[in-house]
């Protein structure tokens, strides 16, 4: 697989057979598939194969196969040995989670990224406000191609994990949360989607989840 399609698996490019998973939230709760608001998930779950309720149901997916998993939350251990046997086996995992506890899942499954859990602000490349920052795909010199991500965070990598999106050169990571730029933060460019191999898959990781609700997938190139 190459880079340029991981980036458009991240981007909504190519969703051919994805399956999403979810958390089971009321009909107007934020990230929930059946809520049609600015805030839901209705036409990104529209652009899936399937919505899976739960995690149990993924041993009866078909390989090859990618996984989307929204804000996912704390996973217990079924879940991880769920998760894990799923990318062992070639499944690709796109992982979208900016503050949460992904950490430890992606920890479970021994993928090489850490999801730094604090805001990136850019002043310049933005949408309107420094927390709307644009990001851009590395694969591509083409800046007029940018997706608009909504209250993100960055991404750490280890040796084993490729940059998919970065910001752009002004963006930085608001370690103590100011709104501004103090000496010693992350400056961009600053990786905010990756990849990484696991087993005989890969997990993609976004640290976001934000850029596709209903209310941001019309926003610059979030849904092309």
């Amino acid at each position: 697989m190459t880079r340029r399609n991981l980036v458009s698996l991240v981007v909504l490019l190519s969703m051919l057979c994805t399956l999403l998973v979810v958390r089971l939230n009321p009909v107007r709760a934020d990230f929930a598939t059946s809520n049609h608001d600015w805030n839901g998930l209705s036409d990104f779950a529209a652009a899936a194969d399937r919505t899976l309720p739960s995690l149990d149901e993924i041993e009866h997916v078909p390989l090859p196969a990618t996984l989307a998993l929204v804000e996912p939350g704390a996973c217990d251990t079924a879940d991880l040995e769920q998760l894990r046997a799923f990318v062992q086996s070639g499944g690709i995992i796109v992982l979208m989670e900016d503050w949460g506890p992904a950490t430890g899942l992606l920890d479970a499954m021994s993928v090489d990224i850490t999801i730094a859990g604090m805001p990136l602000r850019d002043p310049l490349h933005c949408l309107r406000d420094p927390s709307l920052p644009r990001a851009y795909p590395v694969s591509s010199n083409d800046k007029r191609y940018k997706v608009v991500l909504n209250h993100a965070s960055w991404l750490i990598l280890g040796e084993r994990a490729d940059v998919l999106l970065e910001s752009s050169f002004f963006a930085y990571g608001d370690v103590n949360g100011n709104g501004r730029y103090d000496n010693g933060e992350p400056t961009g460019p600053i990786p905010v989607a990756a990849v990484a191999p696991t087993g005989q898959g890969h997990v993609i990781v976004v640290s976001d989840a934000s850029f596709i609700l209903n209310g941001m997938l019309d926003v610059s190139n979030n849904m092309e």
